[in-house]
């Protein structure tokens, strides 16, 4: 099993392995609903909804070293690591296996010092206000030719070009029990740019010059093209009236279809109460 905590810089803690070794991980793998109640006419309630709510869990760590100069290095480590992300208001990442939640390290207490040992227990708090379990699907789609391998596509609406499936067989998965969201990057030069992910269409008309990108965040509901500068503009105006351009991916598989005058990557946010067992 592979346990560890990366902050928002990419700086990781193993938290499985010596010197730093989690007690009690299956706390981290616990679930719990908020719910609301309404009353009916007859005395009797039913459940009105149920929601996700701020989570706190306590993971005792067992904190280990050769020496006291390693331990001080050690804890510090820990210390700025976890810090980094509550300073800078970005959530880091508890990693379990391929999937990881979005959490701070919000308190540290620590008990049962070893001076002759140079080891100590200490057991952090880790909070979330997105308690899910997230496993990305990542895929990409390179720019091709119309003449090339893949197969025209007819749509029942009109476009100015004909969609294929690329030279590649592109596909994205959603292997969850409910509708994900998802993050898609397109890279310039193209003009109004668009794909179809099954029957759902995302686009936008407007332009991007070489070196610049659009980038559609569902969960966020932004849409914005970052310059060559590096300036954020919002595309949102330039929507496609007639599909939701936020429309999150439904559980399944999927075969994306573009023009193939443009590339993509496409990462689809899979979520779970729980970690997967197997």
């Amino acid at each position: 099993m592979k346990l560890y905590y990366e902050n928002s810089r990419g700086k990781i803690i193993d938290l499985m392995n010596w010197p730093v070794v989690a007690q009690n991980p299956e706390v981290l793998a616990e679930r719990s609903w908020s719910y609301e109640t309404e009353g009916n006419q007859d005395g009797t309630k039913n459940f009105k909804q149920f929601y996700k709510d701020l989570e706190q869990k306590q993971l005792q760590l067992s904190v280990m070293a050769d020496d006291r100069e390693s331990y001080n290095q050690l804890m510090d480590d820990m210390s700025e690591t976890f810090d980094y992300d509550i300073r800078n208001r970005q959530p880091g990442k508890i990693w379990w296996n391929d999937r990881y939640k979005e959490a701070y390290i919000t308190a540290s207490d620590l008990s049962d010092y070893e001076e002759d040992f140079e080891a100590i227990e200490s057991t952090i708090t880790v909070s979330t206000t997105y308690p899910w379990w997230i496993k990305e699907n990542r895929v990409e789609g390179h720019i091709g030719r119309q003449e090339s391998t893949g197969n025209n596509l007819d749509y029942p609406h009109d476009y100015p070009f004909d969609y294929y499936n690329g030279i590649e067989d592109v596909q994205i998965s959603n292997e969850s029990i409910s509708d994900c969201n998802f993050q898609l990057t397109i890279y310039g030069p193209c003009e109004n740019p668009r794909l179809i992910i099954g029957n759902h269409v995302y686009g936008l008309t407007c332009t991007l010059e070489d070196g610049e990108y659009l980038v559609i965040k569902s969960r966020e509901k932004k849409a914005y093209k970052v310059k060559i500068t590096g300036e954020q503009e919002s595309v949102f105006q330039f929507r496609d009236g007639e599909y939701y351009l936020y429309e999150k991916l439904h559980p399944g598989i999927y075969r994306i279809s573009w023009d193939g005058l443009f590339g993509f990557e496409l990462t689809a946010y899979e979520e779970r109460s729980e970690p997967r067992w197997i």
